[in-house]
């Protein structure tokens, strides 16, 4: 569970200005915000995962990775693309570290 200063109303993303990466299995797009912290949100369908304890727990991991990459500033929006449910560990793992990387630089 993310602090109440690190939580990103999705509706307060801005619709121009961001920049967007797409990995395997999400879209990242971020914005800066002009405050100390980085602010998270993420979305995960049912398309993504059909069980809420699927979606949870995918949720639980990305956000517990990326919140602690030490980035200042940004605002990051992430979109689970694709069905999630099949993917082990170790691939989104992988494609949580490329996320961490594009916010970082």
């Amino acid at each position: 569970m993310l602090a109440q200063g690190q939580r990103l109303p999705v509706e307060s993303f801005p619709t121009k200005g961001f920049s967007k990466f797409r990995s395997r299995y999400f879209l990242v797009k971020i914005a800066e915000n002009h405050l100390a912290s980085t602010r998270l949100a993420i979305i995960i369908g049912k398309v993504a995962a059909k069980l809420a304890t699927e979606r949870h727990a995918i949720k639980r991991q990305v956000l517990s990775r990326v919140s602690k990459c030490g980035a200042r500033g940004k605002d990051v929006l992430i979109i689970a693309q694709g069905s999630l449910g099949e993917v082990g560990k170790k691939g989104l793992s992988e494609d949580i570290d490329k996320i961490i990387t594009f916010i970082t630089s």
